[in-house]
């Protein structure tokens, strides 16, 4: 519940992930036996959903690329709504104007 007995929205986000050196997804390291994810795209958004107005209206259920995907399948995703946000690098390309 929200601090004014409100019950949160839900927004899943999906996170793009590669190899560290790429340097525009998030990427897996391990902390104290854990799998943990970082990344510029995903440090930002962290940072901005700690802002009250945020954190008060929605919990964010993050779920991090196991497999390839197509830029494609990522736009069709989150315009079907299974997910609200997609986070990554997304660079505009001659097929996607």
């Amino acid at each position: 519940m929200s601090s004014k007995g409100e019950k949160k929205e839900r927004i899943k986000v999906f996170v793009l992930t590669g190899p560290e050196t790429s340097g525009i997804v998030a990427h897996k390291y391990k902390e104290d036996g854990k799998d943990l994810y970082r990344g510029y795209s995903l440090d930002v958004f962290r940072e901005a959903i700690k802002e009250t107005h945020m954190k008060d209206k929605y919990i964010f259920d993050f779920e991090f690329m196991k497999d390839n995907i197509s830029y494609q399948e990522i736009v069709q995703n989150v315009a079907s709504g299974k997910y609200h946000i997609a986070l990554g690098s997304f660079v505009n390309t001659p097929e996607r104007e």
